[in-house]
C-alpha cells in the first residue's frame, strides 16, 4: 500500500481517493476476543446457562407437537441430568437437520421467528461454552436416517485467544471456531428425532450447577412448568391461562428423573383474573391470590407477581413492583402471581431481566396499573375490614368489660 501526491491510496493494483469507501470482500469486523467477552460476562448467574437449553428444547419440543399427531405430552419430556462432571439436557423435540447443526456455530443467527418462540436471538445455543470445557451437541431430525454430532472445544479455544494475546495478535472469530469445531454424521433410526446437548467437564468457577437442589430451585421459578398437582388452585389457574392467553403451555421437566413443578403456597385465598387492554386488543392476563393473613407474604423470593412471556419468567418480582406500581408499591407482596405477556411485540432482553425498550413495553407497563390500582384497592379494602373488625371487637370487649362492672355493683350490698 502506498499514498502518492494525488492523496490516493494504492491497494495492490487498485487506486482509490481518501474520500472514497474502502472495501475488500474478505475484510473481516469481528474477530476472537469477543469470544472471550462473551464466555466470561455473558452469564454471571450459571443456572441462566441450563436455562438457555431448556428455551431451545421447549422451543424444539412445542414445534414437534404442532406438526405431529401426538399424543400424550408425557412422552416428551425434557430431561436434565447431572452426572459430574458433566451435565446433559435431552428433548424429544423436532431435531435438527445437517444444515441447522452447522449454523449453530454462527453467533447472534436464528431462524425461528422473533415473537414466536422462546429463543430467537442466536446467542443461548452457545451458553455452554460459558461454563464447560467442551459443548457437544447431538441431534436427528425426524424422517432422516442421519444424526448429526457437534463439538466445541472450549478450553482449547480460550487457550489460544490468551496465547494470541499475549503475543499482540488476533484471529477471526470465524477462523477461531472453525479451528475449535467439528461436525460428524452416523446412521440413525429415521423415525427417531431428538436433540441432546453435553456440557461436558463443567469448569470450576461453574461448578455450582452440580447443585441438585439449587438447579431445581431455579428452574422452578424461571421456565415453563405445569403446576404442582398439591396446589389446589391448580385446575382454576390452569383453565383460565389456557382459555385467554393463546401460546401458554408448558413442558414436563425431569432433573436426574425428578419431575419439577413451580413452586406454590397454601397461604393464599382463591385465585381472581384481570385481563389488560391495549390498542383493542388483550396485551396480558395476570392472576392473583391475596395473603390469608395481614402483610406481605413470607418469605418474599415468591411474594408478589412475576411477568412470564410464554411461560418463562422474566426478571424477578421486584420487576412488576417498579414498573406498574406508582404508589404503595409494599402492597405488592401482599399478593403472590403472575402476569402473561400476550403481546408479541414485548420481547425480552438477552439477559431476560427485563423486556427491550420499545413501545410496546411502555403501553404493557403503562396500562399493567389496571393491576396495581385493583390490588392497591383490596389491600386498603382489607385493612379497613381489618380495621372495622378491630374496633367492633375492641367495643364488645368494652361493653362485656361494663356489664361485668354493672353485676358487680349490682350485687353490692348497699
Amino acid at each position: 500500500m502506498s499514498l502518492n501526491q494525488e492523496n490516493k491510496i494504492q491497494i495492490g493494483d487498485k487506486v482509490v481517493g481518501l474520500d472514497e469507501k474502502i472495501t475488500t470482500e474478505n475484510e473481516e469486523y469481528v474477530y476472537g476476543y469477543l469470544m472471550e467477552v462473551l464466555t466470561g460476562g455473558l452469564y454471571p448467574n450459571k443456572f441462566d446457562v441450563i436455562r438457555e437449553y431448556v428455551q431451545n428444547s421447549y422451543d424444539a419440543i412445542i414445534k414437534w407437537k404442532k406438526q405431529s399427531n401426538y399424543e400424550e405430552e408425557e412422552k416428551y419430556p425434557i430431561k436434565i441430568d447431572i452426572d459430574a462432571p458433566s451435565i446433559t439436557i435431552f428433548d424429544n423435540g423436532t431435531g435438527m437437520t445437517r444444515e441447522n447443526i452447522s449454523q449453530y456455530r454462527y453467533i447472534g443467527f436464528s431462524e425461528k421467528k422473533m415473537g414466536e418462540a422462546v429463543g430467537f436471538q442466536g446467542i443461548g445455543k452457545l451458553a455452554g461454552i460459558t461454563a464447560a470445557n467442551k459443548l457437544i451437541v447431538s441431534t436427528s431430525p425426524f424422517g432422516i436416517d442421519k444424526k448429526y454430532r457437534l463439538v466445541f472445544n472450549a478450553a482449547k479455544m480460550l487457550d489460544q485467544i490468551r496465547e494470541l494475546r499475549e503475543d499482540q495478535e488476533n484471529i477471526t472469530i470465524k477462523k477461531l471456531i472453525l479451528n475449535h469445531t467439528d461436525i460428524s454424521t452416523e446412521d440413525e433410526d429415521e423415525k427417531r428425532h431428538y436433540t441432546f446437548v453435553e456440557l461436558n467437564h463443567i469448569r470450576e468457577d461453574s461448578k455450582t450447577l452440580f447443585d441438585e437442589d439449587k438447579l431445581i430451585q431455579y428452574l422452578s421459578r424461571t421456565v415453563s412448568l405445569p403446576f404442582d398437582p398439591k396446589f389446589k388452585f391448580a385446575n382454576e389457574i390452569e383453565d383460565n391461562l389456557h382459555t385467554f392467553v393463546n401460546d401458554y403451555d408448558w413442558v414436563n421437566v425431569l432433573v436426574n428423573g425428578k419431575q419439577i413443578f413451580k413452586p406454590y403456597r397454601e397461604d393464599i385465598r382463591s385465585p381472581n383474573f384481570i385481563p389488560v387492554f391495549g390498542d383493542n386488543k388483550m396485551i396480558a392476563y395476570a392472576w392473583y391470590c391475596q395473603n390469608k393473613d395481614k402483610g406481605q407474604l413470607t418469605p418474599r423470593d415468591d411474594a408478589g407477581l412475576f411477568f412470564r412471556k410464554k411461560n418463562f419468567r422474566i426478571g424477578n418480582n421486584y420487576l412488576p413492583r417498579n414498573t406498574i406500581w406508582k404508589n404503595n408499591d409494599h402492597l405488592a407482596f401482599y399478593y403472590c402471581g403472575e402476569i402473561h405477556v400476550c403481546d408479541n411485540n414485548v420481547l425480552p432482553t438477552a439477559s431476560r431481566d427485563d423486556f427491550k425498550q420499545n413501545k410496546a413495553r411502555s403501553t404493557l407497563y403503562e396500562r399493567c396499573d389496571v393491576i396495581s390500582k385493583t390490588l392497591s384497592k383490596a389491600a386498603h379494602a382489607e385493612s379497613e375490614q381489618r380495621r372495622a373488625y378491630h374496633y367492633i371487637e375492641a367495643g364488645g370487649k368494652f361493653v362485656d368489660s361494663v356489664k361485668t362492672e354493672i353485676q358487680y355493683f349490682a350485687k353490692k350490698p348497699h
